[in-house]
């Protein structure tokens, strides 16, 4: 009797080859499509060739001023979404397990966290004028809302009868908020620092972009004013990269933290 060997093809790698596939088509097309623009009806407008604007990017490159700026809004997004994640943390803890707490701030948190950073920025901008500070405390603002909700909420969910169980047993405060509440309300915590890390970069950009504070976002601002349009599209594209990077770092981010959790492991399963 023949017996005939073969390889089994992996369902998941095809259809992640064929997603890779399509999205390197998409792009390209796009990117005929803008170039058919730009040398047609779109011609001698604010809209340069694909070549125009990747000899400007391959330029901004080679110039240390862009780095310094790019590292500017960088650490000011990450500055500003390290301060809100320790604060959303440790107040979320707080609020979560005394509920006298939660049910004095909660009006109050309603009310603050659906209002935009920009708005609070002509307030921002006179109390610390268009400095880096300026662009870390609107990021700050804009990203400690969804931490501090979502750990509130894992706080809150998590079973009352370990915690009955954890203090018969002599466990303090400190010791159940370290040892029990922080990795049950881990996915709600990590999930509201994936949500704030999406937000971060174009907050800190919009900053920078509005209010002057150093960084791409003004040099985004002076291409633009200055006529400079190749060179702004360069701009928008490093800032599009670096918005995909943050989102990737924030999912390798939640993968590594709950790497023991249900959803994880499926996805890593799959």
């Amino acid at each position: 009797m023949a017996v005939t060997t073969g390889r089994r093809t992996d369902p998941a790698a095809s259809r992640r080859s064929f997603s890779a596939g399509a999205a390197a088509i998409a792009v390209v097309l796009c990117l005929v499509v803008w170039e058919v623009l730009a040398r047609g009806p779109l011609a001698g407008g604010p809209f340069p060739t694909v070549g125009q604007i990747a000899g400007a990017l391959i330029e901004l490159v080679g110039l240390p001023a862009f780095w310094a700026s790019l590292g500017e809004t960088v650490a000011t997004a990450l500055i500003g979404l390290g301060a809100a994640v320790v604060v959303g943390v440790v107040l979320g803890n707080l609020l979560g397990a005394v509920d006298f707490a939660y049910r004095s701030t909660r009006l109050i948190i309603e009310v603050l966290k659906p209002i935009p950073p920009i708005v609070v920025m002509p307030l921002v901008l006179l109390l610390l004028g268009p400095s880096p500070e300026m662009g870390v405390f609107l990021v700050f603002f804009g990203c400690v809302w969804p931490v501090l909700i979502q750990t509130v909420a894992g706080v809150r969910d998590v079973d009352p009868v370990l915690v009955d169980t954890a203090r018969s047993f002599g466990f303090s405060r400190m010791q159940r908020a370290v040892r029990l509440v922080l990795p049950s309300a881990g996915a709600f915590i990590v999930t509201g620092v994936r949500i704030a890390g999406s937000a971060a970069f174009v907050i800190a950009v919009v900053a920078q972009l509005v209010g002057g504070a150093p960084g791409i976002g003004h040099d985004l601002f002076v291409a633009q004013s200055a006529g400079l349009y190749p060179q702004m599209y360069a701009l928008v594209f490093v800032m599009g990269m670096v918005g995909l990077a943050f989102n990737h770092a924030l999912r390798a981010f939640e993968k590594w933290v709950l790497h023991w959790h249900p959803s994880v492991r499926k996805e890593v399963l799959r």
